[in-house]
């Protein structure tokens, strides 16, 4: 529950301007901090209760018990797509590497259009030792860019964008 949470870190290793930390001292006044651009002044704080409140019951789809020493040490090589660290108040934090699964050469969406990774499913590592597999449906909402939680009017190039243009 929100209650329990202090402290979110997303860390997008590859895309550092999305990666954040996000801070909750009192269940009130939170903070969303980017190492590139440091502390946001203004910050949406229902966008902050929200994606607060996707923290409650998730859930990864199995235990990856089965893989050999050699398919372990090939997906710790790949370079995590997110990492996820949640402390709670009492400071105790459970992490998450989430690493994309490698399609097949030649492997197409629905469409037809090529794709290099699985759509739906993520290798991922808990606490640095248990693998498992997780899936977008679960953890998408958690995957979130430090710039979402700007008021709408703060956002980079928002101003810019009008509805014509993103059709």
């Amino acid at each position: 529950s929100i209650n329990k949470i202090a402290r979110i870190s997303v860390t997008y290793p590859q895309f550092p301007d999305r990666s954040f930390v996000l801070s909750n001292p009192d269940n009130l006044n939170f903070k969303i901090q980017n190492e590139a651009l440091g502390t946001f002044p203004v910050i949406d704080t229902l966008r902050v209760i929200n994606y607060l409140n996707s923290y409650v019951d998730v859930r990864f789809e199995s235990f990856l018990k089965d893989l050999s020493q050699a398919k372990k040490d090939s997906i710790k090589r790949e370079p995590p797509f997110c990492i996820i660290s949640v402390t709670d108040k009492q400071n105790k934090t459970n992490s998450i590497s989430l690493i994309r699964i490698k399609m097949p050469a030649g492997s197409t969406n629905i469409n037809g259009d090529p794709i290099e990774y699985d759509p739906e499913r993520m290798y991922a590592i808990l606490n640095g030792k248990d693998f498992v597999q997780t899936q977008f449906f679960v953890f998408g909402p958690l995957m979130r860019y430090a710039d979402e939680f700007r008021p709408r009017s703060e956002k980079q190039g928002d101003e810019k964008t009008t509805f014509k243009e993103l059709f």
